[in-house]
């Protein structure tokens, strides 16, 4: 009782009177260049990579106003098909065809539309020929770029300031048909929340890549799952897409099993009486209506479901407190959070949110990374328990690498 008192006088004085409103981007896209009906399309498409295939006869049309999300495991195409729709990538096979009036914007997930080395304000001059540097300086300010900060290189920005920026970028283009890859990653909760109504609040066409499944079901009126190469489209949202594509699986097994059933009694028909003077007509019938019945080939998804075991020893095992964080403060060329204090109960699952740039890695991090007395500029972070404090930690850059043969390991979960 005593323990659950101190965290809560704890968690009191870290209180603040009043939580200051949180930076999100302000500006809305214009109004976008009229187009036809069919904006863009593609017939056929196929690329390959030497010997590995990576999609095949691959079509698709993209009606006016449609947002359509392209779905499928990592390495299946989608980027690539992306890029081909965008003609940033050539085509092995088919056509890409331009509707009337299309405009395209291409927002590509690892930022190579940016110049690394140039400026803000240059990339975001190089990205409409009559843009004039106030009107410039004005879309910036909406993203929050302010002041000196739009002479900085791009190639020192954090990962979400680059995609505010490759967005600013898309502003100005005035696009009428949208081309995003991953657009959400990087991007604070506010962020997030304001990228969502400025796209349901523009009348345009979007082709999106994304695994943010709220994201998905709050912009997208199409999913077009890409599994084994191929390109099935549902109509409606995520949640939409995953009760059709289950109840679409389950009527395919149905129908295989009836249709075996089927040619197994009539096989036995056959069988039975095609020796048979008085029967041999109904025998042949038979056999022909067998060469008719058609058995779709069932092939299973192509995703895999990574499996990770968490191991612990048992006289290592968290009982109560597991973690403490006194005073703790860090910061680069400022002070990114300071006297932060934290008790962390054995099981509970803590989510640290809040604007780019505030030190939500740092934090993260600094309770992960830190020892008594050597943590940022102050305060320290110790085990709660009786044996040291070993704990795991995933950085950002990990996720590539997230799903090795091996079993992921860490002694501080209970598990």
């Amino acid at each position: 009782a005593r323990a659950m008192f101190k965290r809560a006088d704890q968690l009191i004085a870290n209180l603040d009177e009043v939580r200051k409103v949180d930076k999100v981007a302000k500006l809305r896209f214009p109004t976008p260049a009229p187009c036809g009906k069919t904006p863009l399309s593609g017939s056929e498409l196929s690329k390959n990579y030497g010997s590995l295939e990576v999609f095949t006869d691959v079509s698709c049309i993209i009606d006016k106003g449609s947002r359509v999300v392209i779905l499928g495991l990592n390495g299946a195409g989608k980027t690539t098909l992306l890029k081909i729709l965008a003609s940033q990538l050539e085509t092995d096979t088919g056509t890409v065809e331009h509707g009337h009036g299309l405009r395209l914007g291409y927002y590509a997930q690892e930022h190579e539309m940016l110049d690394f080395e140039r400026t803000i304000l240059e990339n975001m001059l190089s990205a409409k020929d009559d843009l004039r540097e106030p009107e410039a300086r004005n879309v910036l300010g909406s993203f929050l770029f302010t002041g000196d900060d739009i002479h900085k290189p791009v190639k020192v920005l954090s990962g979400g300031e680059r995609t505010r920026l490759a967005l600013a970028t898309l502003v100005v283009s005035a696009a009428n048909v949208l081309l995003l890859d991953e657009p959400t990653n990087n991007l604070d909760i506010h962020t997030i929340q304001w990228l969502e109504d400025t796209l349901n609040n523009r009348n345009s066409t979007m082709i999106i890549i994304s695994h943010d499944r709220h994201f998905l079901n709050q912009v997208c009126t199409h999913m077009a799952d890409m599994d084994y190469g191929k390109l099935t489209v549902y109509p409606g949202n995520y949640d939409n897409y995953m009760e059709a594509s289950t109840l679409a699986r389950q009527q395919k097994l149905k129908d295989n099993e009836k249709a075996k059933e089927q040619i197994a009694e009539l096989q036995e028909f056959v069988r039975r009486f095609s020796a048979n003077a008085s029967k041999a007509r109904q025998a042949t019938s038979r056999a022909k209506q067998i060469d008719k019945i058609k058995v779709e080939e069932f092939v299973p998804s192509s995703r895999q479901y990574p499996y990770i075991r968490f191991d612990y020893d048992d006289k290592d095992k968290l009982h109560r407190q597991a973690v403490e964080i006194k005073n703790l403060s860090h910061g680069f060329d400022r002070t990114l959070f300071n006297n932060f204090n934290l008790l962390v109960e054995a099981g509970e699952r803590i989510a640290v949110i809040g604007e780019n740039g505030i030190g939500c890695d740092g934090r993260g991090a600094g309770s992960v990374k830190a020892r008594p007395g050597r943590s940022g500029y102050g305060g320290g972070v110790r085990s709660a328990q009786r044996f040291p404090l070993r704990p795991g930690h995933l950085r950002r850059p990990d996720l590539p690498r997230l799903f090795p043969a091996s079993a992921a390991r860490c002694r501080c979960c209970r598990w």
